[in-house]
């Protein structure tokens, strides 16, 4: 994706993106390379270090949630929360369905 690509697929303005792409680049989570089809565009990735602070992130929050689900709520809680993330999961499909837009659907949380 590009800066703006990122700020329009998160609805937030260009600069306010520009502004953290700018820090992770800097803290090497991010790197920008040339778009093979425009090359007055960035292409921004990943970098490998970034991939980790990300998958890092992820695990601590799924932790702390696990952690909270297993003090707080008893086996009929647990069954009741699967069955309706199940229901979620149904409603999410059926809203990237019906967007046309590839890149939305390579986020989890999409663009709606």
């Amino acid at each position: 994706m590009t800066t703006a690509d990122l700020a329009a697929a998160r609805g937030v303005r260009h600069q306010t993106t520009a502004t953290t792409v700018r820090e992770l680049t800097e803290a090497g989570f991010l790197a920008a390379r040339p778009d093979p089809g425009d090359a007055r565009r960035k292409v921004l990735t990943l970098t490998k270090a970034g991939k980790k602070a990300l998958d890092t992130d992820r695990r601590q929050r799924v932790g702390v949630l696990a952690d909270a689900m297993e003090k707080t709520l008893d086996e009929d809680d647990r069954r009741a929360l699967a069955h309706a993330l199940d229901l979620v999961e149904r409603i999410s499909d059926s809203i990237q369905a019906d967007q046309p837009c590839a890149e939305q659907r390579e986020f989890n949380t999409g663009a709606w």
